[in-house]
């Protein structure tokens, strides 16, 4: 399970064993390993980087043409 910031979009990235798991407990919480947590951290901290980086950049772009 991965989490992935990609043209101003967040998108989830799942293995076909995780899809399949989530299609079988529809409408329930999911136990996910707790080792997840690094990696997890790691992806939502460069995607609010990133997100951030488009935000000055848009903010850069308005302030030029005003």
């Amino acid at each position: 399970m991965r989490l992935i910031y990609y043209q101003e979009k967040l998108y989830l990235s799942l293995t076909k064993s995780e899809v399949d798991e989530l299609y079988h407990a529809k409408g329930k919480a999911i136990e996910i390993c707790i080792t997840s947590l690094i990696s997890l951290s790691e992806d939502i901290t460069q995607c609010n980087l990133q997100y951030l980086r488009d935000l000055v950049s848009k903010i850069e772009k308005y302030e030029k043409l005003n």
